[in-house]
């Protein structure tokens, strides 16, 4: 699946612990996304910071320019669930980034929050892609084992059809 990208998002590990699974499976590009100003790893700020930009939809500044996408067919997009929403940075991503005729698949991690709330918005403004499938894991890095297993199978079914 040399055609195919996953740009994601993490700040606890449990996206970055889904896309290398992915990644190891299928031989795609990895695309980590960082914004320039690092949200908090803990405590209250984590979740008052990053919850208010995630329900105000914000797009901060990323570290790095947008990749380019056009040798990709195949676009495999994650983010941690805040608030509901996406990542900010994965806002950024998808109000920014130049996708159109690709396939998607998407997934989102969470502590057992709204994934589906997250992954309606992330489609929302994916229009005009296909969207192969859509995903959603609880604390994989913790939650180990068929369960896991059988969902980023299905991610890779999708991509493989």
């Amino acid at each position: 699946m040399e055609d195919t990208a996953i740009v994601y998002y993490s700040l606890d590990g449990n996206t970055d612990h889904i896309a290398r699974r992915i990644a190891e499976k299928t031989g795609a590009k990895l695309i980590r996304l960082e914004t320039k100003r690092a949200y908090p790893r803990k405590g209250f700020k984590k979740f008052f910071i990053g919850g208010r930009d995630a329900l105000f939809g914000a797009r901060p500044e990323l570290k790095a320019s947008l990749p380019d996408l056009a040798p990709f067919g195949n676009i495999v997009i994650g983010t941690p669930v805040w608030a509901s929403r996406p990542a900010p940075a994965i806002n950024t991503f998808l109000r920014r980034a130049k996708l159109d005729g690709k396939r998607i698949a998407l997934f989102a991690c969470s502590g057992g929050g709204q994934a589906e709330t997250c992954l309606d918005k992330m489609q929302a403004l994916l229009a005009g892609n296909e969207i192969l499938c859509r995903v959603s894991f609880i604390n994989p890095v913790f939650k180990r084992g068929k369960t896991v297993d059988d969902a980023i199978d299905g991610i890779l079914s999708a991509l493989s059809e």
